[in-house]
C-alpha cells in the first residue's frame, strides 16, 4: 500500500513539474530571431488607396522582440510607439494612445 502511495505521489508531481514548464515556456518573451534589425517603408512599393501616403515609416525590432515604430505622417507629424510582445498575453504599448 506504501509503495502505490508512493507511486502516485510521484506521478502527480512529475505531472505539476511537466504543466509548471509549459506554462514557463507559453509565458516567455517571444525572441525576435531572423526578424531583429530596422525596416524602413518603400515608398516607391507601396500604396495607400484611399488616403495619403506617409512620409516615413522606420521599424526596428530588438532581438529580445520590443518592437519600436517610428512614423511621420503625411502632414510632418512625428510619433512613436513600442512594444514586447509576449506569446499569448496583451502586453502595452507605449507611446502611442489607440483612437488618436
Amino acid at each position: 500500500m506504501l509503495r502505490q502511495a508512493r507511486k502516485q505521489v510521484r506521478g502527480f508531481a512529475a505531472a505539476v513539474l511537466i504543466v509548471t514548464a509549459q506554462l514557463a515556456v507559453i509565458a516567455q518573451d517571444i525572441p525576435a530571431g531572423a526578424w531583429a534589425g530596422t525596416w524602413k517603408l518603400n515608398l516607391a512599393q507601396s500604396s495607400f488607396p484611399g488616403r495619403p501616403a506617409p512620409q516615413d515609416d522606420q521599424l526596428t525590432i530588438l532581438p529580445d522582440g520590443t518592437v519600436t515604430v517610428l512614423e511621420t505622417n503625411w502632414q510632418g507629424k512625428k510619433s512613436s510607439w513600442s512594444y514586447k510582445p509576449q506569446a499569448g498575453r496583451e502586453v502595452p504599448v507605449s507611446g502611442r494612445t489607440i483612437g488618436r
